[in-house]
């Protein structure tokens, strides 16, 4: 390909792997604007097809306590316990998830799995996040929206409100 600008430099490049083989046609000098060319080629643009999760979880901080206690008490577990020992974690496992699906049913969710980028760590996330509350406490707004941080104790971010 020859130069890309007026006076005989190359200022725009296209530079890949070879083994990429993401290029599908070759770079091409388009129209000069003011005064070095675009170039142009047909690239292979595969959007990756992402994989999906179901997950399977419980809300077991909304079970009220007193209610889960009763519904033990008057199983026939509590109330008449099997003598043989198999019978005995049988009944256990039938009660209790008996007991959990009433009071904490059992809820799925299909989650999209998305590749991490090994680029953007839970520190750039932490930045980013501490940048857009710092740009609205400087606009007067939402003052106390955010009020306080705390250091992560962890990979995750911990926000102290």
């Amino acid at each position: 390909m020859g130069s890309t600008h007026i006076h005989g430099h190359t200022l725009d490049l296209v530079i890949t792997r070879q083994s990429d083989q993401i290029v599908r046609s070759t770079p091409r000098i388009d129209h000069y604007f003011p005064d070095h060319a675009s170039v142009l080629c047909h690239l292979h643009s595969i959007k990756p097809s992402f994989t999906t999760r179901t997950l399977s979880f419980r809300k077991l901080k909304s079970v009220n306590v007193e209610t889960l206690n009763d519904d033990l008490a008057k199983s026939d577990l509590c109330k008449n316990p099997p003598d043989d020992l198999d019978e005995l974690v049988v009944s256990y496992n039938r009660t209790l998830t008996a007991v959990l699906d009433k009071h904490a049913p059992v809820k799925t969710r299909t989650i999209v799995v998305r590749p991490r980028v090994p680029w953007y760590t839970a520190v750039m996330k932490l930045d980013m996040l501490k940048e857009s509350v710092g740009k609205l406490r400087e606009d007067g707004g939402c003052r106390n929206l955010f009020p306080t941080w705390s250091p992560p104790k962890s990979s995750a971010m911990l926000l102290t409100i």
